[in-house]
């Protein structure tokens, strides 16, 4: 992570393996993928009064399972400068595209709303109780092709 004022930067080496619901699908017709893959990913963003954007790559450098190895992604974040419970507490709603060589490059979206509580000094601590919407492709393990609409509530801790 690097940050100077308004920008920052990420740049993450990552391993990313699935192996949900193995010893299930040895039991049935689904065939079973081994979806296993290292990837190096980059992100920038750029803040400003509340609002924050951001676009990003990734490039899939090793799979045991045949995957295109581009991605991109691009979002929009806003938390409200102004507390809306006590001085912790602050509204927050980001809308977040991803986009997979995998799946033509149709986009996935998500789209997040609810209450950010932080320390008055906007650490990197904080907690998020969110209404999440999601529709696009499954981002769960070997069903990654699958396209899935979900909507729920979100708990997100971030230390």
């Amino acid at each position: 992570d690097y940050r100077l004022g308004a920008f920052s930067s990420q740049v993450l080496a990552y391993h990313q393996s699935s192996h949900l619901g193995d010893e299930f699908l040895l039991d049935t017709p689904v065939e079973r993928i081994n979806l296993s893959y290292e990837a190096l990913q980059v992100r920038v963003s750029w803040e400003w009064k509340g609002f924050r954007g951001y676009l990003g790559g990734e490039r899939i450098l090793h799979t045991e399972t045949e995957l295109e190895a581009w991605s991109a992604q691009q979002g929009l974040e806003f938390v409200s400068p102004m507390a809306i419970i006590n001085d912790s507490s602050r509204l927050i709603v980001a809308l977040d595209l991803r986009e997979q060589g995998e799946t033509h490059w149709s986009p996935t979206l998500s789209i997040r709303t609810g209450v950010e509580f932080s320390s008055p000094e906007r650490g990197r601590r904080r907690m998020q109780l969110l209404l999440e919407y999601f529709r696009g492709y499954n981002p769960n393990g070997q069903f990654y092709l699958e396209r899935i609409e979900t909507f729920g509530i979100g708990l997100h801790v971030y230390f």
